[in-house]
C-alpha cells in the first residue's frame, strides 16, 4: 500500500472531505477543501489518512470548544463563505442526479379534472 499527497477538493454529502482519483471519489472524515494530506488506499479501495500536511486556508477555529472530540458538526471548522459554496454544489449535484435518473417517478397525473357549474 503506497501513500501519496493530495489536496481535498470538496465536501461530500455527509460532511467528509474528498479527492478524485482514478475516476472515483475518496472520502476522508474531518478533512476540508484545501487541506493538503498524505493518504494511502487499501486494496479494498478505502482511503486512510496518514497525515494532515497543511491546513486549508478555509479552516477556522470552531466556536464550540468540544468540536474536535464530538465530531457532530462536520462543517463547523469551515469558513462560512466556503461552506455555502459547498452546500450549493451539493444541491446542484443532487439536482443533476435526479434529473438524469430515468427511474424517478412522480405522483402527478396528466388527467383533466372535470368540474360542473350549477
Amino acid at each position: 500500500m503506497s501513500s501519496f499527497e493530495a489536496v481535498i477538493e470538496g465536501i461530500g454529502r455527509h460532511g467528509e472531505g474528498y479527492i478524485e482519483r482514478d475516476g472515483r471519489r475518496l472520502y476522508l472524515d474531518g478533512m476540508l477543501p484545501g487541506d493538503r494530506v498524505r493518504l494511502s488506499v487499501a486494496r479494498t479501495g478505502k482511503p486512510r489518512l496518514l497525515r494532515l500536511i497543511e491546513s486549508s486556508p478555509h479552516r477556522i477555529e470552531p466556536a464550540c470548544e468540544i468540536a474536535d472530540f464530538c465530531g457532530g458538526c462536520a462543517l463547523i471548522s469551515l469558513d462560512y463563505e466556503r461552506a455555502l459554496e459547498e452546500k450549493e454544489r451539493l444541491l446542484r449535484e443532487a439536482a443533476e442526479i435526479d434529473a438524469s435518473n430515468e427511474a424517478v417517478e412522480t405522483s402527478a397525473t396528466n388527467e383533466a379534472v372535470e368540474t360542473s357549474a350549477t
